[in-house]
């Protein structure tokens, strides 16, 4: 039987307006938009019958699937679903020299030099290893449609590592907030149905037209 793995990305932080760093060591909350968003995603998706929702141990991904946690839907807290920490960037305003620093960083982990990172942050290999613990974890249950809330680059890790068992796939995808994701499971193998689905917020940009 195919086993159903929803991913959303969380919603909109001031962090994320303002164009501030924000990795896990940056536990934000969710803006006026990104709540709206949140309840948005939920209208769309609540008939989903989840077994189980997992999330990151930073509140904005909480935030964001509150509304099916309502639901009284069991729930765990995961760690390993942390955004990847920035280091020394955490928590600054994004500037011209610090996408220089980020684009070069980019390119390392395209260029499969993993263990690439910021002064004081972590590698990908880094976030690799502990996303490897969650997905083993997934495959060992039995639950036949789960819930992930995690983040933008954890995502990326982990959308590719379920496709490939690598990180080579990172920059093939894009998650924006409330990026809806859907990859099926059978007999151990990942297959992306869809990836970054946003078309629970058309409905709040009519409203607002």
């Amino acid at each position: 039987m195919v086993r159903e793995i929803y991913l959303v990305r969380h919603g909109e932080t001031d962090y994320n307006k303002k164009h501030i760093i924000q990795g896990s060591g940056v536990d934000s909350v969710l803006n006026e938009t990104g709540i709206s968003q949140g309840r948005l995603l939920f209208d769309k998706y609540k008939n989903i019958d989840f077994d189980i929702v997992h999330i990151s141990s930073l509140q904005r991904t909480q935030q964001t699937v509150q509304h099916f946690l309502n639901q009284n839907i069991p729930s765990q807290k995961w760690r390993e679903l942390d955004e990847i920490n920035w280091g020394i960037y955490e928590g600054k305003p994004g500037n011209g020299a610090m996408h220089q620093v980020y684009k070069a960083l980019v390119k390392s982990w395209v260029e499969k030099e993993y263990n690439a990172k910021i002064e004081e942050g972590e590698s990908a290999n880094d976030l690799g290893i502990r996303l490897e613990r969650f997905i083993k974890h997934l495959i060992s249950t039995s639950h036949q449609k789960v819930l992930i809330c995690s983040h933008g680059r954890t995502l990326k890790a982990l959308v590719s590592l379920l496709q490939t068992g690598t990180l080579d796939r990172m920059e093939d995808y894009k998650f924006n907030n409330t990026g809806f994701t859907k990859v099926n499971l059978l007999q151990n193998n990942f297959e992306v149905e869809f990836v970054n689905d946003l078309s629970h917020l058309i409905v709040e940009q009519h409203e607002e037209n």
